[in-house]
């Protein structure tokens, strides 16, 4: 590895702290209020802008990354709209034959997408520093992965707790015995050392260090310890959906704006939404469809924001065809994200170069 000269960010130092510790300050910020006035549920207000606003927005933010752009969708419609009627019937099929199982599965890939996003970022500021060891390579993913599985391991083997990732009656597959607990801080805990170590090695050999990327790791595990061991759903909320949102947002504008601005011809309408003076049109194109899917959930399934005005049960057959169409955003993201952030030439022909990499 070679010396570097200078930090280098996605954006800016400004621009990218704030995507990455922003959230975490807001959260932390929230959280006294949270754990004296709602120690055990999340206001209206919270819902709106944790949730709707940055966790629910995000899901259809994806849109500007494919279904907005037509010739995207050209380049390769199967991949983007087949998934799109087979996850719907699959999706009705498991909540018709039981809606514990839907939720369990759908919890479970909702975890595992959390868990994976943000090796992307690293990734990024991985080849921005041109670290090329292998060892490093996989020693980062480890940790990024690490940094969520042995907080939801413990939380599997915590008497008492709950699988509540969407309070919406998931249960664990699997508890592990609480007796793991012990062993399982303790790979934790040696990681992070281990990590350290191998960072001041490489600070002291080749006075080489990776700000961004060690600023990115640190905000990863103080999400994850936090978001999983504290049970306060608010803080819980806070600390996972706005790390979670705000960073998606953030490469969905980059990627977006380098791509429709120099594409302005093409993309008559996309080319304004992505200049900065509307900004806020580029979140309230995802935030009104947002907002009406979160009004139909609540308004047909949950029950907690909005009073029933149900005149009458939904029948199984209409409530599962409810659920199945009202997560499919959210399954369709989960789907997609694990292929369009790919540094793949044949998949993703201009993402490096959207991406300034």
């Amino acid at each position: 590895m070679k010396k570097v000269a200078k930090h280098k960010w996605i954006v800016s130092s400004k621009f990218d702290l704030f995507v990455f510790l922003g959230p975490i300050f807001f959260a932390t910020l929230i959280s006294p209020f949270a754990y004296i006035y709602y120690p055990n549920s999340i206001p209206l207000w919270a819902f709106v802008t944790i949730i709707i606003l940055f966790d629910v927005a995000h899901v259809w933010a994806t849109n500007y990354r494919i279904y907005f752009d037509i010739f995207e969708v050209k380049r390769r419609p199967l991949f983007y709209l087949l998934p799109i009627p087979v996850f719907f019937i699959i999706s009705y099929l498991v909540c018709f034959y039981s809606q514990n199982l839907f939720w369990t599965i759908l919890a479970y890939v909702a975890v595992f997408h959390f868990i994976k996003q943000p090796w992307g970022f690293v990734s990024i500021y991985k080849r921005k520093y041109q670290e090329k060891s292998k060892f490093d390579l996989h020693f980062d993913k480890y940790m990024v992965w690490a940094a969520g599985i042995y907080p939801v391991f413990i939380w599997h083997s915590s008497p008492g707790r709950v699988f509540d990732w969407f309070n919406a009656g998931e249960s664990f597959i699997v508890k592990l015995p609480k007796e793991v607990i012990p062993y399982l801080y303790v790979l934790y805990i040696s990681g992070i050392f281990v990590y350290i170590l191998r960072q001041i090695y490489l600070f002291k050999t080749q006075n080489f260090f990776n700000l961004p990327k060690n600023i990115l790791m640190s905000a990863i595990y103080l999400t994850w310890s936090i978001g999983i061991y504290i049970t306060n759903p608010l803080i819980s909320a806070a600390f996972l959906n706005l790390f979670h949102g705000v960073p998606f947002f953030a490469i969905i504008w980059l990627y977006s704006k380098n791509k429709y601005l120099s594409e302005a011809t093409n993309y008559p309408f996309l080319s304004k939404v992505f200049k900065s003076k509307y900004l806020f049109l580029f979140f309230g194109i995802v935030f009104i469809p947002a907002l009406i899917e979160e009004f139909f959930w609540d308004f047909m399934i949950w029950h907690i924001y909005l009073p029933d005005l149900s005149y009458y049960s939904l029948s199984l057959e209409v409530k599962s065809f409810c659920i199945a169409l009202l997560s499919l955003p959210q399954i369709i993201h989960y789907w997609l994200d694990m292929f369009i952030w790919k540094m793949n030439e044949k998949q993703n022909p201009d993402l490096k170069k959207y991406l300034s990499l």
